[in-house]
């Protein structure tokens, strides 16, 4: 059953509805067939107003307060690409236009400054677009994929990026330009043996403690019989403390969906 969730518009409710769908399947019957409202940039994320039982849910991101900005900063710059991406006319890369055909996963190292912006996003469409041309038939044929390691980047991409891959997609499927946080995994210094616990605190103290008056004022506002805090984990790419720290393990087999569990 496809779940209806109203008023999902942009890169961020995309991301959120994401998690929220993720979540929502797990309930009963009763819990997915309501009719969903995304609030943008309001308390309480999604809200059901139907009679008998009005429900809310608010979403919380295992990270702490540094990564969950470096998210917020990449998410509004990936948002940016896109916008240029579609006033251009670069079908080719759009996130699941009907002509799309490539993806591009890109490692980032830096973020530019809003100073930096329009230039870095200048010289990535460029770089783009012509890789994707000098480079069809190892994209589009054979294994469809072409990688750029940080040697052949260019030199006003080289401070930005670690590195590149483009991959074909099948029409309408794209998903963009991607963009990762390139010291998560390899070659990245080891954590504090206490980052996945202190930032989950950090998460939640930030929830439940800090803005508590926040959510109740809201919750009585809109009537709410149950408010739901989710909290999930949906950033690996910026923070893999629960992967090494917690031992959890992604893949198939029964101890693997047992470690996720």
């Amino acid at each position: 059953m496809r779940v209806q969730i109203k008023n999902a518009t942009g890169p961020k409710a995309e991301e959120e509805i994401k998690d929220f769908t993720a979540f929502i399947r797990t309930r009963s019957w009763e819990v997915r067939s309501k009719d969903w409202d995304y609030r943008f940039d309001k308390p309480i994320d999604f809200v059901s107003l139907e009679l008998g039982r009005c429900v809310g849910v608010e979403l919380c991101q295992w990270l702490d307060r540094k990564q969950a900005q470096w998210v917020k900063e990449r998410d509004r710059f990936r948002g940016q690409i896109e916008l240029e991406i579609k006033r251009r006319g670069l079908y080719q890369f759009e996130h699941g236009g009907p002509r799309s055909r490539c993806a591009v996963q890109a490692w980032v190292t830096k973020l530019p400054s809003r100073a930096e912006k329009r230039k870095v996003i200048d010289e990535l469409l460029g770089f783009m677009v012509e890789f994707e041309q000098t480079r069809r038939s190892e994209i589009y044929q054979g294994t469809g994929i072409a990688d750029v390691p940080s040697q052949l980047l260019p030199v006003d991409l080289a401070p930005f990026f670690a590195r590149m891959i483009f991959f074909a997609f099948p029409t309408g499927a794209s998903l963009g330009v991607v963009l990762t946080k390139a010291s998560v995994f390899k070659g990245a210094p080891p954590a504090e043996t206490d980052s996945a616990i202190r930032s989950l605190r950090q998460a939640l103290t930030a929830k439940t403690v800090e803005k508590a008056e926040i959510y109740e004022a809201e919750k009585r506002r809109l009537g709410l019989s149950e408010l739901w805090l989710v909290v999930h984990y949906s950033s690996p790419d910026v923070f893999n403390a629960p992967y090494t720290q917690l031992g959890m393990q992604v893949g198939h087999g029964a101890h693997r969906r047992e470690s996720q569990d």
